[in-house]
């Protein structure tokens, strides 16, 4: 068991970014930066207020409204095609498992 407990800690030092693993450089200090500290100061950015509906979570149920096309189109593969799989599939694993209920019920040995 402690072999397995390794072949996954090793397993997952392998898969962890090398940006991750390397060590940190130290911040710079006031000698090795050029920049004037004036230069540092920026204007604060001008921010919108949201709009109710776009972008912000209202309490509702479902997909939020859609405001490209690329959401519109999206928003209609998850109500339509999408919907209808996931319907199938769990059709298809239910019908599965009262098939294997009746077999293994009647006493059947395979």
């Amino acid at each position: 068991m402690k072999l397995i407990g390794w072949a996954i800690v090793l397993a997952a030092a392998g898969l962890t970014p090398a940006a991750a693993q390397a060590p940190q450089a130290a911040a710079p200090t006031a000698a090795t930066t050029t920049a004037p500290a004036a230069a540092a100061v920026q204007p604060a950015a001008q921010v919108t207020p949201p709009t109710p509906g776009i972008g912000v979570p209202d309490g509702r149920k479902g997909i939020q409204d859609q405001v490209t096309e690329l959401g519109r189109e999206a928003q209609g593969f998850h109500d339509g095609p999408l919907l209808i799989l996931c319907a199938v599939i769990s059709l298809f694993v239910l019908l599965q498992r009262f098939f294997v209920d009746s077999i293994v019920g009647s006493g059947v040995k395979g």
